[in-house]
């Protein structure tokens, strides 16, 4: 029988204590110290987010603040260049949503007219055609195609929206954007009948029904706004001016507001343009909460995340007041009230994250209200319409309460030390591992959360690997032991000789 040296017993040896080693570490140690870097990768997440998202809204509250002391929007409250804006585009919406209105319910009526028959109606063209203002009037177009259908003069009948892409570039960019079947509005300049170039103000909405052979119809409403004031003209370039800042910045909106609550002017020309947020069907809504703490308070505000008025949708408002120094007096005078508004999405795109946190790992944001402001991957609510509702798990009230417990110790409070991370139920009650981090000042959350099953998995792939790795030394140690032992024998035949 052979007898190997003790060279290779020895490496056998080695090898056995070391799988031993491995199945001890397995049982005992191994899954702390991988819960242990997968809490330190979910607080690592949890932080770095939570400091992306703090400077996202500091950056926005020096946005309203600039905004505040800037020339032009003490101009805009100061000479009321706002509230004309405002007033007037309100107007002429109005005209023309109300004449497709009523043109729709005309053509609901008489469905087998076709755009013929309705061109050559002297009852339809009655219903149709009206007076905006002094000096403007309503025209309808064929969207899809471009083309205008219906003018109070005849020779613009037939005319496409490239008859004016070189001359008139404004009124081609307007007439373009509804060939979607959008609505489309703005400033634009056009020449008059005595040669005089001047600018107007358009509106186009779409009528809701087809005529019978299927073409779809915008109601346009447009005005020169001379006849409105000489102040329209500055207004228009400071419209211009506050709407491109508001998209170059990507805010959802930009509202100036009187010191008396009126909504004098919005980038957008939401429904709330024209109402008062002390006593209009908004006053109850986040927008007026928002503006009576700037107004009352004299400091900018921040409305983290809530329902704003009967919309599901959740937005961030910040409000600035805007003061003026009182020529007689010399004091401080509060002149309006600017509000920026967020959507939800802006804040998604900064948080969303789910590298190294598996494949059912995800990071959101949850307000002081448990609203979850950003999406989720597993819907726990089917709710139709709503698309931000509460949530709640053990690892989302342990960031609150870490939340409250840092401005109790501020004021010398004793306080229970809460856990940054652990493992429990999250919202949808499946098992995670998670982790938060939260906004001071913002009531908000950030929770960092990786699946149990995702976890186990990881380790076990990570176990076979080693296993293998192992098992391969083990083998490769045997034969090398073996080749060195016979090498070592043959050697020592060698010397015998």
């Amino acid at each position: 029988m052979r007898i190997f040296s003790l060279f290779f017993w020895t490496s056998i040896i080695l090898l056995i204590f070391t799988g031993i080693a491995f199945v001890i570490y397995n049982v005992s140690v191994e899954d702390n110290f991988f819960k242990d870097q997968a809490y330190k990768q979910l607080i690592n997440v949890a932080d770095s987010k939570s400091e992306r998202v703090a400077d996202f809204l500091e950056n926005r509250k020096n946005d309203a603040e600039f905004l505040a002391e800037s020339k032009d929007v003490k101009r805009a409250f100061g000479s009321k260049l706002a509230q004309d804006a405002g007033i007037i585009s309100k107007k002429i919406k109005e005209i023309s949503e109300e004449t497709a209105n009523d043109v729709g319910d005309y053509i609901a009526a008489h469905p087998d007219m076709t755009l013929k028959d309705l061109q050559e109606s002297e009852e339809f063209r009655r219903i149709a055609l009206r007076p905006v203002g002094k000096t403007g009037y309503t025209v309808f177009s064929d969207y899809r195609n471009q083309t205008i259908v219906l003018h109070p003069f005849p020779q613009f009948i037939g005319l496409t929206n490239e008859t004016w892409v070189n001359d008139y570039p404004d009124i081609y960019r307007i007439f373009n954007g509804t060939i979607n079947g959008e609505p489309s509005y703005g400033f634009y300049d056009w020449e008059d009948t005595d040669g005089v170039i001047r600018k107007k103000y358009t509106h186009f909405a779409i009528v809701e029904e087809r005529t019978a052979d299927g073409i779809g119809l915008t109601s346009n409403a447009n005005t020169y706004l001379d006849e409105f004031g000489d102040t329209m003209i500055l207004a228009e370039n400071l419209d211009i001016e506050f709407r491109s800042f508001q998209k170059f910045k990507g805010y959802s909106d930009l509202i100036l507001i009187s010191p008396e609550g009126d909504v004098v002017w919005t980038a957008e020309r939401h429904d709330e343009l024209g109402t008062n947020l002390q006593d209009g069907r908004y006053n109850a809504s986040l927008l007026a909460n928002m503006f009576r703490e700037a107004r009352d308070n004299l400091e900018i505000e921040i409305g983290y995340f809530g329902r704003y008025s009967e919309s599901e949708e959740l937005s961030l408002f910040i409000t600035v007041p805007v003061v003026d120094t009182d020529v007689v007096s010399g004091k401080n005078k509060l002149i309006g009230v600017l509000a920026l508004e967020l959507s939800s999405d802006k804040i998604s795109d900064l948080i969303t994250s789910d590298v190294g946190l598996g494949e059912k790992g995800e990071v959101y944001v949850v307000n002081q209200y448990r609203d979850h402001v950003t999406s989720l991957k597993t819907d726990v609510i089917e709710k139709s319409g709503q698309i931000h509702y509460a949530i709640t798990s053990e690892r989302i009230e342990s960031c609150f309460r870490d939340y409250d417990n840092y401005y109790a110790s501020l004021k010398g409070e004793r306080v229970d030390k809460v856990s940054k991370f652990g493992d429990g139920l999250n919202y949808a009650g499946e098992e995670v591992l998670g982790a938060h981090s939260y906004i001071l000042g913002s009531g908000w959350c950030v929770i960092t959360e990786m699946s149990k099953s995702d976890f186990e998995e990881d380790v076990n792939r990570i176990n076979i690997v080693l296993a293998i790795i192992i098992l391969s030394v083990f083998f490769v140690g045997i034969l090398v032991a073996f080749i060195l032992d016979n090498l070592y024998k043959i050697e020592r035949k060698g010397v015998k000789k």
